[in-house]
């Protein structure tokens, strides 16, 4: 189990020191909670997880009274929130309070009443963390990320990476993404290093972040271009510059000009690493003290394999164009009660990732594109199926269409056009209103007009 040693050093947040003694007395009195008042016989619970210390001695003590903890955006739109209600049945649902530092077990825990069927239950024993994906048609699914898949990837990620006890990490990624949760929670976790934890709520205030990334002297960042670009504006980033040992980019490509404007003012260059969901989730990155392409998205991971297919799923060579394919220890059990998705994205242990790429004979993986129907939002997946079917929810939606305005820093801006049942001057106000309740934000079009 993830959390049959607890590891951490210390955690920073707002500007308080939390040790490995505070978190593991707090984990083990929220785990007793659970155990005692858990009535459901759901072995699921939502944690609506902020960027916050509590989330972090929330899903730990979800993991440690054994049960799965599924990650949850705090801003998911209400009709996703209620499809994933009906989906996956959770026991209890963890609503961290983030004015708050000290839990309060009786007001941010809620109790249910799902009943899940046997087998559900049997398919989630040795889960340790669900989040859904895979929407592309439609509907999400939720992945299910076994305790020996997440810690092998952090193990992975620490050694790549160079992380040990003495580092001090930040992750400028929202916690409810499975690449800044595993940076954020659990390499901490498996190496026994340092945590900075920083909000990035607003975008504004990232000069703010770099003076407390300055001061916390932190050695490893990891975030997506967007904010890099952000961080390079600042005052501090000279500093950081020289303070840090790595700066890993992912989410989505990042831009060469970015990191060549990082390379002239820094003595360290931005590291790139791929990988999804479904793979726990990193697989390939460039490595400090390791030959790489800076072109590329770097080599696999230390024991994953890599290998770039034609439609056929034969292999092509070198050089040529496929969609990459994925085989390690980290690939998820499968898809939550979707056992037919889970047969078409794993196929004889490899794992489609629906994106193209290509290979050099060094091992180099190159990233060339979206196979699957996906927009990236600033590193965030929207799937324009999802979107258009919950969209024409709203009563006077006849039909929607997407496309996407692409953005070297931050990747997609998708584009709706809309046939309304009935045309009015209040009509796009009105959809609009609608969606910001409805929707998650950054699924919402960032631009809408009227067919």
């Amino acid at each position: 189990m993830l959390t049959d040693r607890i590891r951490f050093n210390r955690i920073i947040f707002r500007d308080q020191v939390f040790t490995q003694e505070y978190c593991v007395k707090a984990i083990d009195e929220c785990a007793r909670h659970l155990d005692k008042n858990i009535r459901s016989n759901s072995p699921i619970v939502y944690c609506v997880a902020p960027n916050h210390i509590k989330t972090i001695i929330g899903f730990l003590a979800i993991v440690k009274s054994g049960r799965a903890a599924l990650l949850v955006d705090p801003k998911t739109g209400k009709l996703e929130y209620e499809e994933m209600l009906a989906d996956t049945m959770p026991s209890a649902i963890i609503r961290i309070d983030p004015e708050t530092l000290e839990f309060d077990l009786g007001k941010e825990i809620e109790l249910t009443d799902y009943r899940m069927d046997p087998a559900l239950v049997r398919e989630l024993d040795d889960v340790c963390i669900l989040l859904y994906t895979a929407a592309e048609d439609g509907y999400a699914k939720a992945a299910m990320l076994t305790h020996h898949n997440i810690r092998s990837n952090a193990l992975a990620i620490a050694e790549e990476t160079g992380v040990h006890q003495q580092s001090i990490s930040c992750v400028l990624l929202p916690f409810n993404h499975l690449y800044g949760f595993q940076n954020s929670v659990v390499v901490p976790l498996v190496a026994g290093n340092s945590e900075l934890i920083c909000t990035i709520s607003d975008i504004l205030k990232v000069n703010l972040i770099a003076g407390e990334i300055s001061r916390c002297q932190v050695s490893h960042i990891y975030s997506v271009p967007l904010i890099y670009y952000l961080l390079s504006r600042s005052p501090h980033i000279e500093r950081i510059g020289r303070q840090a040992y790595m700066l890993m980019s992912g989410g989505y490509k990042l831009p060469a000009s970015l990191r060549e404007r990082f390379e002239r003012k820094l003595t360290i260059p931005i590291y790139e690493g791929y990988g999804l969901t479904e793979a726990s989730p990193a697989f390939t990155c460039q490595s400090p003290g390791k030959q790489f392409e800076k072109a590329s998205i770097g080599r696999p991971m230390v024991n994953y394999v890599v290998k770039i297919v034609d439609d056929t799923g034969n292999e092509v060579a070198f050089g040529e164009k496929g969609e990459i394919w994925f085989q390690g220890d980290t690939i998820m059990k499968g898809y939550f009660n979707h056992p037919e998705a889970t047969r078409q994205k794993i196929s004889d242990g490899w794992l489609r990732t629906g994106d193209y790429g290509k290979q050099d004979k060094n091992g180099n993986v190159f990233f060339l594109g979206l196979k699957k129907k996906m927009f990236n939002v600033a590193g965030n997946k929207v799937y324009p199926e999802e979107v258009k079917r919950l969209m024409m929810k709203n009563g006077n939606v006849e039909t929607v269409d997407f496309r996407s305005d692409y953005e070297a820093l931050t990747g997609d801006s998708i584009k709706a056009k809309v046939r309304f049942k009935t045309d009015s001057p209040s009509a796009m106000a009105d959809l609009r209103t609608w969606c910001s309740t409805m929707l998650t934000k950054y699924k919402i079009p960032a631009s809408m007009t009227s067919d």
